[in-house]
């Protein structure tokens, strides 16, 4: 019984919203009742803002993988070369061994809410490696360098 009941949700919260819009809708009306076709053209304006604000925040989620844009950035490589390339609008990250373009851009777009331009895609072999008489092998990469459109940034080399 108790690990089944995690997974039941609530409604009161689900309750809560519809009755807060409806006052909300409630309380617009009768102030554009009272004012003036003036001030009723800029309440107009001031309902139409939000919702394209809301919209826009819907749309990156729905566009974006954001359940698996973690497991794809893995993390920004932080070296002078990535650094410098910042200041083109380029960054780079290292990525899933398993993630292709397409996939990359729209982790991008999930985690940071920029649109990428361009991603280009380097494999990075595994390599042989001893310490003493133990011999190993460094794991295989995948680094994935990201343009982006010249005023967006991320901010992922402050501090460096």
């Amino acid at each position: 019984m108790g690990i089944l009941g995690k997974f039941k949700k609530t409604s009161p919260k689900v309750e809560a919203k519809p009755e807060v819009k409806s006052e909300v809708k409630d309380a617009s009306k009768s102030e554009s009742a009272k004012a003036s076709p003036a001030k009723q053209s800029q309440a107009v304006a001031k309902k139409s803002e939000p919702t394209t604000e809301q919209a826009k925040e819907t749309k990156k989620t729905v566009l974006g993988l954001t359940d698996r844009a973690g497991k794809i950035l893995v993390q920004p490589l932080v070296t002078e070369k990535s650094a410098q390339m910042s200041s083109l609008n380029k960054y780079v990250f290292e990525v899933a061994t398993n993630t292709n373009k397409i996939e990359i851009a729209k982790a991008v777009r999930a985690v940071y809410g920029v649109d990428p331009l361009n991603v280009r895609v380097a494999n990075i072999a595994r390599r042989r490696v001893r310490f003493g008489r133990s011999q190993g092998m460094k794991k295989a990469r995948k680094k994935a360098i990201v343009t982006l459109k010249k005023g967006d940034k991320i901010e992922v080399y402050e501090g460096v």
